[in-house]
């Protein structure tokens, strides 16, 4: 895919995204460890909206599947 095609395919998608701005506003306070995120590890990027949870998590799932390919070879670098 080229660049042009996907600023075409991000053209098509922009105003169209599940998400509710009003809504992501209030996530200030999960990055402030406040409210719904006191006391619970999150992670040091905060996703907004499925759309994004869903396409970052399958890219994750895929990144977890190369790094156990590659286990023996990472591991493998360590002092006996």
């Amino acid at each position: 895919m080229t660049c042009r095609a996907d600023r075409r395919s991000f053209a098509v998608y922009n105003v169209r995204q599940p998400g509710d701005p009003l809504k992501g506003a209030k996530v200030v306070d999960v990055l402030h460890g406040e409210s719904v995120a006191v006391g619970k590890p999150f992670a040091t990027s905060l996703v907004l909206g499925s759309d994004a949870y869903e396409l970052i998590k399958d890219k994750l799932s895929i990144e977890v599947e190369k790094l156990e390919l590659a286990k023996g070879a990472s591991c493998g670098t360590d002092f006996e």
